[in-house]
């Protein structure tokens, strides 16, 4: 699936998809996506240039050789894409199922070019990086029950960008004006967290004990244990903790053992 998405956000999505109908209009194009990308263009110059690129495309839709133009662009993208695919496709798949729906993927995005170049507005159109740190406002989370505040907070990162997120950019008005338009669908890395607590009744009922792992809240307990020594008489762990582990608090209580060790926990978010 991201080959795909890809392939269609980096050449159906776009201006140069639109090239090859005639001098002309590659001419004017060129010409108008170079300055568009260039820096220190003004909010007035940016609204012009806006305007005139949906003027050239939607001059090149309103031809009559436009269905046979449509019609070829939409053959070589999919003859791309078919020579792409097999890398990764399942071998028990039907080849020409797989093509003739891999056609009608290639028009469906074709058509949303043809209306992305025509409205007016600049799309911003981006994947994530791999290994980038997880951020709500642009992201979703595909393998993770977790709250997506949650994991920006952690500093959660992305293993894997499956859809790209959109930005609509409107310079039409006296100011700019963005909005998003769908966050990114991501993966998350499922990371493993260590950390110290000192015992307490609520995890440590009994000396000597080993809990097993429970689910709770989606987070896994693992190995939690507490020590004493087996040749010193037991204490219950809340009398040991307000010892505080010193040698001398221990003698003035007159129980003369160590404290327990602290407890070492480690937990990972539950994924589906």
């Amino acid at each position: 699936m991201r080959m795909v998405v890809q392939y269609i956000h980096l050449h159906v999505w776009s201006y140069t998809t639109w090239l090859g109908y005639s001098d002309a209009s590659d001419e004017d194009l060129n010409r108008i996506c170079k300055k568009l990308a260039e820096k220190g263009v003004t909010l007035d110059q940016r609204g012009e240039l806006l305007a005139e690129r949906s003027l050239c495309v939607s001059a090149i839709m309103g031809t009559q050789d436009y269905r046979s133009f449509r019609k070829y662009m939409i053959s070589q993208h999919t003859k791309n894409l078919r020579d792409i695919l097999p890398l990764v496709l399942n071998p028990t798949t039907n080849r020409l199922d797989a093509g003739r729906d891999l056609a009608v993927v290639v028009a469906k995005a074709f058509d949303l070019s043809a209306q992305l170049f025509t409205c007016g507005w600049t799309f911003i159109i981006s994947m994530p990086e791999a290994g980038a740190k997880f951020a709500r406002p642009s992201m979703r989370a595909r393998n993770s029950e977790v709250e997506p505040l949650d994991l920006q907070m952690r500093g959660t990162r992305i293993r894997f960008a499956v859809t790209p997120f959109v930005t609509l950019r409107d310079d039409s008005g006296l100011a700019i004006v963005t909005r998003n338009i769908d966050r990114s669908s991501v993966l998350i890395e499922q990371t493993t967290l260590r950390f110290t607590i000192p015992p307490s009744p609520q995890f440590f009922p009994f000396p000597n004990t080993m809990c097993s792992p429970v689910w709770s809240n989606n987070i896994h307990m693992q190995h939690v244990t507490t020590q004493t020594d087996s040749t010193t008489p037991h204490r219950d762990p809340y009398t040991l903790a307000k010892c505080g582990g010193g040698k001398r608090r221990q003698a003035d209580l007159g129980l003369g053992i160590p404290a327990p060790r602290h407890t070492v926990v480690a937990w990972h978010s539950r994924g589906d």
